[in-house]
């Protein structure tokens, strides 16, 4: 009787130690399946293979007197509610909320001041208004093709922030030309003071740019003065001036001199 009872024992044992071993490997795989969920909220802004946005937002000609148009296309297969809203005028301000389905787009509309040039922002957050999903800019809007037929295209700095040393003896701002190279585009670049001094501590000479049939990218080289003195670091900025139609986003940039004589 022992022997029987030890074995029967020793079998439920057996027994017990198989049940909770499937059951710790149950757990894993609720802790797993929770973690997966997590990760695939975490991806809503990007897609899990290309890491491309799913929300992308561009500007469009308006067919609308004193309004902006706008394309904010959902790249996702589901559906989203989003929030958008501009910014750069402002007494024209708009905001508003669209539902997109799944693979689809949708166009919307923003009221536009009819005697600003200015360029005007959208901005498009999540449903909750917290995570900015997508922007874009008015002025990327083609309307027209100006220069007889031609797609002149664009010019803006490469750059919005430039820093070098003061020892070094200048900076290469660098053009480049977007959207078209037809034609020709002869442009300006004009310095202004900022804690840096013009004339004093950068050469302020007018600079300009021409741009031939085809080209896409011009440098500009502007001296900077070595005064071999203690002082903070400066700054000055750099304006692109040209016709309008063909002003791109980043219309000027900043020259950080970082002082060496220390």
């Amino acid at each position: 009787m022992r022997t029987k009872r030890s074995h029967l024992t020793s079998w439920l044992s057996k027994v017990m130690l198989v049940v909770m071993l499937l059951l710790s490997f149950s757990g894993t795989g609720f802790a797993n399946e929770e973690a997966v969920a997590t990760t695939e909220a975490e991806l809503e802004i990007n897609d899990e293979e290309t890491g491309k946005k799913l929300v992308v937002a561009y500007a469009v000609c308006s067919d609308k007197p004193n309004f902006h148009k706008w394309v904010i296309d959902n790249k996702s297969t589901k559906a989203r509610g989003v929030n958008w809203k501009t910014s750069g005028q402002e007494k024209y301000k708009d905001d508003g909320y669209v539902l997109i389905n799944g693979k689809s787009s949708a166009t919307i509309y923003s009221v536009k001041d009819p005697k600003s040039s200015k360029n005007v922002k959208l901005t498009v957050k999540d449903e909750k208004n917290k995570t900015t999903l997508a922007t874009a800019a008015s002025e990327q809007a083609e309307c027209g093709d100006p220069g007889g037929g031609k797609k002149r295209g664009k010019i803006q700095f490469t750059l919005s922030d430039y820093g070098l040393w003061e020892d070094e003896g200048g900076v290469i701002l660098t053009i480049e030309r977007i959207k078209g190279d037809e034609g020709e585009i002869t442009a300006q670049v004009c310095l202004c003071s900022g804690t840096a001094d013009a004339g004093k501590d950068f050469d302020d000479q007018v600079k300009t740019v021409v741009f031939g049939d085809g080209e896409v990218v011009k440098e500009v080289f502007i001296p900077i003065v070595n005064d071999n003195q203690v002082e903070d670091d400066e700054n000055f900025k750099a304006w692109l001036q040209a016709d309008d139609d063909v002003l791109g986003f980043r219309q000027a940039t900043w020259i950080h001199i970082k002082d060496d004589d220390y």
